[in-house]
């Protein structure tokens, strides 16, 4: 309240709305949880880089979100996922063509060429509601290098895009993989 007794709100643009939530999911992605064999949490700094801009098209349907259901389904099951908010979701793995072949290599070194997708999907642990997809679209050399020329696609379960591009949290969180930027599967999802 101020001196006149007129109640004075700041409100925050969306992008900075966003942004607080961003980093704090980012707190959480790499939250240090029980000792994992892989993936991992990263211990990274963070590129030297925004951690959040405008997405122009955020609230758009993700263009490549109905092949998905076409890729290759990479994990045996459903398997908690140690990475992505430390084990509040359930998650599958699935890659196309070009990056199936690279990801079941993993941990081993591995190199993903241009046109690679890799996508995590989520399911709630408790209740089964879908939750977060998490992709990553191999780019051209000099995309990204800070995130190794990945471009991050994060989008809600129906596949309306929340952020894309190059996401410095993503790339922090990546770069402790160890080949190719992706940490593939624990044992037990293999």
């Amino acid at each position: 309240m101020g001196a006149t007794g007129n109640t004075t709100r700041i409100l925050a643009p969306r992008f900075l709305v966003r942004a607080a939530l961003v980093v704090a999911a980012g707190c959480l992605a790499c939250a240090k949880g029980p000792a994992l064999v892989n993936p991992g949490a990263s211990r990274a700094p963070a590129p030297n880089a925004p951690l959040m801009r405008e997405t122009p098209d955020a609230g758009a349907a993700w263009e490549m979100f109905g092949e998905v259901a076409g890729y290759r389904k990479l994990s045996k099951a459903p398997f908690p996922s140690q990475g992505h908010f430390d084990g509040r979701w359930i998650a599958e793995v699935r890659a196309n063509d070009f990056a199936a072949p690279e990801y079941v290599k993993l941990p081993s070194p591995a190199t993903f060429p241009k046109g690679s997708v890799v996508v995590q999907t989520h399911t709630e642990r408790t209740g089964g509601t879908a939750g977060p997809v998490f992709a990553m679209v191999k780019r051209d050399p000099g995309y990204f290098p800070a995130g190794g020329d990945w471009e991050y696609v994060v989008t809600f379960a129906d596949g309306r895009l929340q952020d894309r591009g190059p996401l410095p949290l993503c790339a922090r969180c990546h770069a402790d993989a160890p080949s190719g930027w992706l940490f593939g599967l624990t044992q037990s999802a293999r």
